[in-house]
């Protein structure tokens, strides 16, 4: 027994040890959910590719238009889309959501639920314009499915020996090895936290003690990403040619660091908040022990 604390010596020397293991665990597990949040994650990639300023972006530079596209290939079609922007830019989400997909998750089919609900609210515009060539909004929808994937199937033989096309297919592994990394390390902090609140007999030591490991954690952490968003902001500013996709790339790159930072200091407060909760609630357990 130590008779300071009142605690057991196995209780005393894991608190110690497991601290400082912690320490390790959480600048693993708040790195790797720095990643799974930003870069090493799907859905970051596809709300970058598909906000509302890709998609003018992409429009704007593929210049795409409908009533181009529908006359080149009906000359005597009569056209009247008011709407043909809002059109177009829906058309060109449906479109850049399956090409993501293709590259980023390997999957070569076409989403026909999203087909479905852009001929849903946009068919009869379009039937229209094709001045009877098609009889009904169905025929007109399977056609361009079946050509569309022709498309798919087409940019996928172009492209799946080239070296990006590989670098997403390593990407992915990443990913999962990631979740796994923070599953692993995120189970073992909770579980050996647990056990030293179990065997203490003043719960705050504890607390305390990974108060200390989290701020530390989050200390090294954040200084790290720190000298990366240094790094990063200088090779934007070096590389950068001014082109709307690069700059679109780099503006939500720069946000996601931020993000990153500010859950980093944010993290470092809770380190700190537990540090001074730990040794309050320690002390004002120890006085009320004594006077017991």
């Amino acid at each position: 027994m130590n008779e300071q604390t009142g605690e057991s010596g196995a209780a005393t020397g894991l608190r110690i040890t497991f601290a400082i293991i912690a320490a390790f665990l959480v600048m693993g597990f708040a790195t790797s959910f720095s990643l799974w949040a930003t870069v090493l994650n799907n859905h970051f990639w596809s709300d970058l590719m598909l906000s509302e300023e890709a998609m003018d972006v992409f429009t704007d530079s593929l210049d795409v238009s409908l009533e181009d596209f529908i006359l080149e290939n009906n000359p005597n079609a009569h056209l009247d889309l008011d709407d043909e922007d809002e059109i177009t830019e829906a058309l060109v989400s449906v479109v850049m959501q399956d090409y993501i997909e293709l590259i980023v998750e390997g999957d070569r089919d076409v989403n026909e639920d999203r087909f479905d609900e852009f001929f849903d609210e946009y068919g009869d515009d379009l039937l229209d314009g094709f001045d009877g060539r098609y009889s009904s909004v169905r025929e007109l929808r399977e056609e361009c499915k079946e050509s569309f994937q022709n498309k798919l199937d087409e940019y996928y033989d172009e492209v799946k020996h080239e070296d990006y096309f590989e670098l997403f297919s390593n990407y992915n592994s990443w990913v999962r090895n990631n979740i796994i990394n923070m599953a692993v390390t995120g189970i073992l902090i909770v579980g050996s936290f647990a056990v030293l609140i179990a065997i203490h007999k003043n719960k705050f030591r504890p607390v305390r003690a990974y108060g200390i490991s989290v701020t530390v954690a989050q200390g090294i952490n954040l200084f790290g990403w720190l000298i990366m968003a240094a790094v990063l902001n200088m090779v934007i500013e070096e590389q950068s040619d001014g082109t709307p996709v690069v700059e679109l790339i780099s503006d939500f790159l720069l946000k996601s660091m931020s993000i990153i930072l500010t859950a980093n200091v944010i993290a470092l407060i809770l380190g700190i908040v537990m540090i001074v909760v730990g040794v309050v609630g320690a002390k004002n357990h120890t006085i009320s022990t004594i006077e017991e």
